[in-house]
């Protein structure tokens, strides 16, 4: 990680999601490992499945040296 050109510090956050296996969720259904997509496809695809789920929010800052 690092920051941004110009930059002495960048925030950036990590999401977290997690679920049960008796939920029967099939992510690979709705993301393709290494599919690139908009952020707003990523949500609306994740809004049908995110009420069976745990998420978590982890924000973090990167500091250049």
């Amino acid at each position: 990680m690092q920051t941004l050109p110009g930059q002495k510090s960048d925030a950036e956050a990590v999401l977290v999601i997690a679920w049960d296996k008796a939920s029967k969720i099939d992510v690979l259904k709705r993301f393709e490992p290494g599919e690139a997509i908009p952020l707003s496809e990523f949500f609306a695809r994740l809004s049908e499945i995110i009420d069976q789920c745990e998420d978590v929010i982890l924000p973090y800052e990167v500091v250049a040296q």
